[in-house]
């Protein structure tokens, strides 16, 4: 069974790269570019895994951390760096 991924991240060109290489190498990629957009995600999809962008439009991916955790203890979350 295919591990499903999440990726958070407003950067087109980053979200494309990371589909690539996931959904190539035998992963379901949901690729958000919000926080609004991700919390919409989780409510209609199981993850295994989270990749997110720290800063996003809509806020800060540390503030969602905790909600995440709550609703979704078993997910394993990855946070990227801010690019400067």
């Amino acid at each position: 069974m295919k591990k499903n991924i999440l990726l958070v991240d407003d950067d087109p060109g980053i979200r494309f790269g990371y589909t690539k290489f996931f959904t190539r190498n035998g992963y379901n990629l949901t690729a958000a570019s919000s926080l609004t957009q991700a919390r919409s995600a989780v409510a209609a999809t199981r993850f295994d895994a989270a990749l997110l962008d720290m800063v996003l439009p809509d806020g800060n991916s540390f503030d969602w951390i905790g909600e995440l955790r709550r609703d979704h203890p078993d997910i394993a979350i990855e946070i990227g760096r801010a690019h400067v």
